[in-house]
């Protein structure tokens, strides 16, 4: 790289010196010389004479420039070897801009050696060890001399053999070679030989040779104040063949420091600006030139800086002053701002505060320096929302303003436009991962109620909107690993094959890897089959890498693994379970037995009971309620309620063999109101997958109550030898002593023909 672009510097200084002798002034270097050997570690100046001339950068570290009315001078201190090389002065375009390509250079040239005996070389960047031919199979190999008076020779790699070619200290070798390696030798003042670093020849590709590529300036912010600072950064291809350039007036980015990042298939060139001042508002062109074709490539940026304290403007191109959306389809709408400080910013919808939902939302944020954005969401937007939409930004004591109108086309039936399709769920994707306590919402809409299955008791929250359809929504606030599974909202009165809308949510825990036994259709046994069947070993989090062994063995089972579903596979009867790799650490399922049958077994004379102590309770008691299960010995239980997602519940199995009974037993102490609700009990035979299930209502009192509700006026009358009858209702817990009395008496001491009796309609009435 170095070698081509010294060679292309070559023939620059010889263009220069041809046209000399027209045009402006010719800078003049202050001395004889050209070339100059400068000792290590020492100071060297010189001067170049001439109206508004300036010496070319960049220039290497440890220099600066003197400017003077007629003159300026470069001034290299603590020199070494790196600071060998060329070095331009040149005339400045009186009206500060950057000389165009067909306009006339004019310049002198000088070329500085820094003999250091202990680095005969001039250090070469990796990048240049690479070398392409020139012309034909002309080559450069660049390794420049220190000191102008060595002898250098050119010699193969490996074999040593000397190589001829052309030699130019301020150059390197030029020669016609094959590809292959090449490296350069010289003798020291001790006597002992050096080596420079070994280049390597290679032919261009054809995606090396081609002259089609691509420049992309990009600014930090385009809008910038005064003070702040800034970068441009010029993105182009990687490699030895092409050669980048700035090109701006020099007034601007005076004191910018430049940067080169090279990645394995592009370079990024940047100039970053520690300060903008007002002087650095302008254009800013990156070029780049492919040496074998010549072509160039550009682009540019323009930099505005305001003087101003503060300042807001709208870029809104995007949007025009009417738009139209479909019915029920998500839509954005997104505003630029460029402004300081940062903006006020808000939304009004028909000259009102916008109301603002999960449907209809707005966002403001901050995207880099000046630059914000303005995101207003319609989710699912429906007639009602169209309108006339507007934003206002505050900044300082500017403002800036835009609004447009808002149609949303629709058929005159949404009811109709819905009518023969399935629910639309919210968000519409196949699943969803949930962050560890974190909320979610998934809302669903349609032309008919809905209803919803979920892994876990939801509260819904149901309504019919003003366009006639229906909406439900489950809303979780803190997401546990429970909430783990499939979520579809399907039409209430639809038949059960039609296809309902769903999604399934991970809620990954790194502390429950293995969705637990409760959440399962069935536990941890199963029955052998012959064909696919499922050990449900899922998991929370999708990225697990999941893998199915034998226990016993501790042998890898052959399966195919699905984390809604868990191992796929045909399963011989024996004991198994899973093994996750999830960010390094390994984790094991519980064990799933599967059992073996013999051909003719299934048939099930399944009865469930379930049975409380109490369906009423007061807080602080303990509430138990069992599920008896009468018939085959190979059953799983599955229980729902209120405090199942807490795991309120301890559960205890009893099995008497004798009366092939097991009693599975579910206990919870210091039983609270929230513990109020269903409770049901799924006992399901797992040899022919039949389910019984078994629901009761059990509601936990705040304290002891009672009610008396009288079935008779405050006056009745009665005709002689008729037969009367008073009823009351009594609610109260615990149960209440019920006594009747006539005129302040209890009726047990009336002498007349009169009866009373208690019955008990449940266990609070």
């Amino acid at each position: 790289m170095a070698g081509m672009k010294r060679f292309l510097t070559f023939g620059v200084v010889l263009l220069g010196v041809i046209s000399a002798s027209c045009g402006r002034s010719t800078p003049t270097i202050d001395s004889k010389e050209v070339e100059f050997v400068l000792s290590p570690f020492s100071t060297f100046n010189i001067s170049c004479i001439g109206e508004n001339v300036i010496w070319a950068e960049p220039l290497p570290r440890n220099t600066f420039v003197f400017p003077g009315s007629d003159s300026s001078t470069l001034v290299i201190y603590n020199a070494s070897v790196e600071h060998t090389g060329t070095y331009t002065c040149q005339n400045q375009n009186p009206d500060d801009r950057p000389v165009d390509e067909d306009e006339e250079l004019n310049e002198a040239v000088i070329y500085v050696f820094v003999a250091d005996p202990e680095v005969p070389f001039v250090p070469e960047e990796a990048a240049n060890l690479m070398v392409f031919p020139i012309i034909g199979n002309g080559v450069f190999i660049p390794c420049r001399v220190s000191n102008p008076y060595s002898h250098v020779t050119l010699n193969g790699v490996p074999g040593g053999q000397e190589i001829p070619a052309l030699y130019d200290n301020k150059m390197g070798f030029f020669s016609n070679m094959p590809v292959g390696q090449y490296r350069c030798e010289t003798t020291a003042a001790d006597g002992r030989t050096v080596h420079s670093e070994t280049y390597t020849v290679e032919n261009l590709t054809e995606e090396e040779e081609s002259e089609d590529f691509h420049v992309e300036v990009i600014a930090s912010e385009e809008a910038v104040r005064a003070g702040q600072p800034f970068n441009i950064t010029c993105l182009a291809p990687e490699g030895p063949l092409y050669v980048q350039n700035w090109l701006h007036p020099t007034r601007q980015a005076a004191d910018a420091v430049q940067s080169k990042h090279t990645a394995p298939d592009s370079v990024a060139y940047t100039l970053s600006v520690g300060g903008a001042s007002m002087q650095d508002s302008g254009v800013y062109e990156c070029s780049v030139t492919h040496v074998i074709s010549g072509q160039t490539r550009g682009d540019s940026v323009a930099i505005t800086v305001f003087e101003e304290t503060s300042f807001v403007a709208l870029d809104h191109s995007g949007i025009g002053t009417l738009e139209e959306v479909t019915l029920l389809e998500q839509t954005e709408f997104t505003i630029l701002l460029d402004a300081y400080p940062a903006p006020k910013v808000s939304w009004q919808r028909d000259g009102a505060a916008m109301p603002e939902n999960y449907y209809l939302s707005t966002k403001t944020s901050h995207i880099s320096g000046n630059r914000y954005e303005s995101v207003v969401t319609l989710r699912h937007p429906l007639e009602k929302d169209s309108g006339n939409y507007s934003i206002t930004a505050l900044s300082g004591d500017h403002s800036a303003h835009f609004s447009f109108m808002l149609r949303v086309k629709a058929p005159s039936s949404s009811v109709g436009f819905l009518q023969d399709s399935a629910p639309m769920l919210d968000p519409d994707q196949e699943d969803m991962i949930i962050p560890l306590h974190t909320s979610f919402s998934l809302t669903c809409r349609g032309h008919s109620p809905l209803y919803w299955s979920m892994p876990f008791d939801l509260p819904e929250q149901t309504q019919a909107d003003s366009s006639g359809l229906f909406v439900s929504a489950v809303t979780v606030e803190a997401a546990i690993v429970h909430h783990t599974g499939r979520y579809s909202c399907h039409y209430a009165n639809a038949p059960e094959d039609d296809e309902p809308a769903s999604i399934y949510i991970y809620v990954p825990d790194p502390e429950v890897p293995f969705l637990p036994l409760s959440l399962l259709s069935f536990g941890n046994h199963m029955v052998s089959e012959p064909k696919d069947m499922a050990i449900q070993c899922m998991v929370s989090n999708p990225e697990a890498n999941v893998t199915l062994f034998d226990v016993y063995t501790q042998q890898p089972v052959a399966s195919t693994y699905d984390s809604r579903r868990g191992a796929m596979g045909v399963f011989p009867a024996g004991t198994y379970a899973c093994r996750a790799l999830i960010n390094g650490q390994e984790h094991i399922s519980q064990e799933y037995i599967v059992h073996g049958f013999p051909p003719g077994t299934g048939t099930s004379d399944l009865h469930v009971e379930l049975k409380a102590q109490r369906t009423a309770l007061l807080v602080g008691e303990t509430l138990n309620i069992s599920c008896i299960a009468h018939g085959p010995n190979l059953l799983e239980d599955h229980w729902k309620y209120p405090g199942k997602l807490a795991e309120r519940g301890i559960k205890f199995v009893v099995e008497n063999t004798l009366k092939r009974e097991i009693y599975y037993t579910l206990t919870i102490r210091q039983a609270s109101i929230k513990d109020s609700g269903l409770y049901a009990c799924s006992i399901t035979d797992i040899i022919n997958n039949l389910s019984h299930t078994k629901e009761q209502i059990i509601t936990v009192y705040a304290a002891p109550f009672v009610t008396v509700a009288p079935q008779f006026g405050s006056v009745e009358s009665a005709e002689l030898d008729e037969v009367k009858e008073f009823r009351a209702v009594v609610d109260s817990f615990p149960s209440a002593r019920v006594t009747w009395l006539k005129d302040g008496q209890p009726l047990d001491y009336v002498a007349a023909e009169i009866s009373t009796n208690l019955r008990q309609l449940r266990e609070t009435r």
